[in-house]
C-alpha cells in the first residue's frame, strides 16, 4: 500500500469512528476523551503529514470537496509541523499553551471527517440538531 493509500485508510477509519460518535451521542464535544485518548494522542507527525498530503492531493484533483475553512485548518496544521517537527514527535499534540497545537489538531481532524463525508456524499454534520437556537425560521415556513 502506498503512503497515500495508507493515509486514505487511516482517514477513513477515523471518519467512521467520529461518525459513530455523532450517531450515538450527538455533537462531538472538544473534550471528548474517546477522540483524544483513542485518536489524537496517538497521531504522530508522520500520520498527520500523510493525511495532509492526501487532503492536498484531493484538493488539487477535486477542489470542490474542500471548503475555505478546511483549507485554512490544513494550512495551520502544516505550518505547525513545518516549524516544530524537528523538535517534537507529535507536534499537534504538544503540551504548549502558547502554540495552540491541540486546537489546530482538533480542527484539522474535524475538517478531515467533513471532507471524507463529502467524498462519500454523506450529510452528517457535527452539530446538536436537538438544540433550538432560534425559532425565527419557524415563523416563515
Amino acid at each position: 500500500m502506498t503512503n497515500i493509500g495508507l493515509s486514505v485508510d487511516i482517514a477513513t477509519r477515523i471518519t467512521k469512528i467520529l461518525n459513530d460518535q455523532i450517531l450515538k451521542s450527538g455533537e462531538i464535544q472538544i473534550n471528548n476523551s474517546v477522540i483524544w485518548d483513542g485518536i489524537l494522542h496517538k497521531m504522530d507527525n508522520s500520520i498527520w503529514r500523510g493525511i495532509i498530503e492526501m487532503l492536498n492531493l484531493l484538493n488539487e484533483q477535486h477542489p470542490d470537496m474542500l471548503s475555505i475553512t478546511d483549507l485554512a485548518n490544513i494550512q495551520d496544521a502544516e505550518k505547525l509541523l513545518d516549524k516544530f517537527e524537528d523538535y517534537y514527535e507529535s507536534v499537534l499534540d504538544m503540551p504548549n499553551r502558547h502554540v495552540g497545537a491541540k486546537k489546530v489538531a482538533w480542527r484539522t481532524l474535524m475538517s478531515t471527517r467533513e471532507i471524507i463525508c463529502r467524498c462519500w456524499n454523506m450529510d452528517l454534520p457535527n452539530n446538536n440538531t436537538g438544540k433550538v437556537l432560534s425559532n425565527y425560521g419557524d415563523l416563515f415556513e
